[in-house]
């Protein structure tokens, strides 16, 4: 941040929506693992366990995953004994304990703000739901508020939209882009088993990363 300051003075700075988004994700697996912990009868086979510490620790990619990319398609659970689908799964483990169905509702509205608002709106809506998450007396939403409110001039950078590479669509700020070229240049590092010539090494970034060298 000191170095983009002092040498990209017009630049914007953004903070990547992906960090964002996986700071409240691990707010929300606090809770979960919270009340899982609570259930825990102290068996370490997960099937002899109590119900609720079982599908809490089982289906805990439920929590996290799109609603889109669940499947209605049923299946049977021995140790419920009874018939599910992935939503159902899920409402199942929600409805086990307030603070995690709160913490649930937190974690999906920030993902839709994410996903929907646009760089006018999104100060209001990121207060609204700074304000939420701090009334929640949730202890890990409280402490994410934090950090997205000291970090907040540059996570509303994140909405402002520039035109494609290609200029047929427009995209929003990210680093997305340096991330990809960052781990390009890890693969050549691993890929020549290191190198000790430093000129050596950056022609041959050159080489890979631009396609009409």
């Amino acid at each position: 941040l000191d170095l983009a300051k002092i040498y990209f003075k017009n630049a914007k700075i953004a903070i990547d929506s992906f960090h964002v988004i996986k700071n409240i994700s691990n707010a929300l697996d606090t809770v979960r693992k919270q009340v899982m912990n609570k259930y825990n009868n102290g068996s370490d086979e997960i099937e002899n366990n109590h119900d609720y510490y079982y599908v809490l620790k089982k289906f805990k990619y439920l929590l996290l995953s799109n609603f889109d990319d669940l499947s209605d398609k049923k299946f049977y659970n021995r140790k419920l004994k009874g018939w599910y689908d992935k939503h159902s799964m899920r409402k199942y483990i929600l409805d086990i304990d307030e603070t995690l169905d709160k913490a649930y509702e937190l974690y999906s509205r920030y993902l839709e703000f994410n996903r929907c608002s646009n760089f006018q709106d999104a100060a209001y809506e990121l207060e609204t739901l700074l304000d939420d998450f701090y009334n929640s007396k949730i202890t890990s939403f409280i402490e994410v508020a934090k950090t997205i409110s000291h970090w907040k001039e540059y996570i509303l950078n994140s909405f402002i939209t520039i035109e494609s590479i290609n200029g047929d669509k427009l995209r929003r700020l990210s680093n997305g882009p340096i991330e990809g070229i960052n781990s390009k240049l890890e693969k050549i590092n691993v890929n020549g088993n290191g190198y000790t010539n430093f000129f050596r090494f950056r022609n041959r970034v050159i080489y890979v990363v631009n396609k009409d060298v």
